[in-house]
């Protein structure tokens, strides 16, 4: 592909991502459904990334909506009579052991009780200090690995507003430079894929997100999902769009005018209204037709150049 096409697509993809509400709809959709059912916040957040599925996650909330009312014969009974058997790729293996997982709620309930101590001001550590300090705790948490701990920050954060678990950078340390792993992949696409890197090169990443950040008026988070996802418009497995069309899956088990209510609250009607099942036809329609889907939200941002900003930073 010629570069400058390259990167000018890179540009209206990510303005399109971020001012469409696709660049992370889970976090206002997480919110409006705490809202909506009472739910305990942190608990959901919780549950939800112990089977990254939103409707395990309701499905679960519905029957023990806090910390309190975990309950481990309730959880086998539901694991037991298939009520609780969606899980994404993301939570494979031994994550979806019921065995394990109740380590795992176990765990996290304690967790959320030091939570509220820390607020309260009644015991002192480091963890709501800051991302990385919020993100190592986590890891010590049974099955809790670098993923699911940075998901959970980013939904603490940008779901119930602990603003202090902010990013700062790309998240890229423990990350392979030579893997598509996170917004590695992306990175690669725009730096050069046929290159082999060394850590050496994460503070010149680091500082091109923060270019691009400060260009486009958006944080850091905002400009890592962009690099993720676009590793995956050119791999044929996204477009713009895509992460909010799959909430159409929960109608099946949300009341019809509560999903309408919180679609429409978070996201313009084009990108779900019309949907009855998920499109995953559209995934390859960038890598096969060079189409980006849903490109006029673009226009509500203004234009940058993403390879002058490249080729700037040092």
């Amino acid at each position: 592909m010629e570069i400058h096409k390259h990167f000018r697509d890179f540009e209206i993809y990510s303005r399109a991502l971020i001012a469409s509400g696709d660049v992370d709809p889970v976090y206002p959709f997480v919110n409006s459904i705490i809202q909506h059912y009472a739910f305990e916040p942190e608990w959901f957040i919780f549950c939800y990334s112990t089977f990254y599925s939103l409707e395990s996650a309701i499905k679960m909330c519905e029957i023990m909506p806090t910390r309190h009312e975990w309950n481990m014969g309730k959880f086998l009974k539901l694991r037991g009579n298939g009520t609780l058997s969606h899980f994404n790729h993301e939570r494979r293996g031994s994550c979806r052991n019921p065995e394990n997982q109740i380590l795992m709620f176990n765990s996290i309930a304690d967790l959320i009780d030091d939570i509220h101590e820390h607020i309260g001001g009644r015991i002192e550590s480091p963890l709501l200090d800051s991302n990385i300090d919020f993100r190592n705790n986590l890891m010590i948490l049974p099955f809790h690995g670098e993923w699911s701990s940075f998901k959970i920050a980013e939904l603490f954060e940008k779901s119930l507003g602990y603003s202090n678990l902010a990013i700062l950078d790309l998240g890229l340390d423990g990350k392979d430079p030579n893997k598509n792993d996170g917004p590695v992949g992306g990175l690669r696409w725009l730096y050069g894929r046929d290159h082999q890197y060394s850590k050496d090169i994460y503070p010149i990443w680091n500082r091109y997100g923060e270019n691009l950040a400060k260009a486009w008026g958006v944080g850091m988070g905002e400009v890592e999902t962009c690099f993720c996802k676009w590793h995956k418009m050119m791999t044929g497995k996204y477009w713009v769009g895509h992460d909010i069309a799959e909430f159409v899956e929960l109608k099946k088990i949300m009341d019809p005018a509560v999903y309408r209510d919180i679609m429409g609250e978070n996201f313009d009607e084009r990108l779900w209204k019309d949907i009855g099942m998920f499109p995953k036809h559209l995934r390859k329609t960038y890598q096969k037709e060079g189409k980006i889907l849903n490109s006029e939200f673009a226009k509500e941002l203004p234009r940058i150049d993403a390879l002058e900003i490249l080729m700037k930073t040092e």
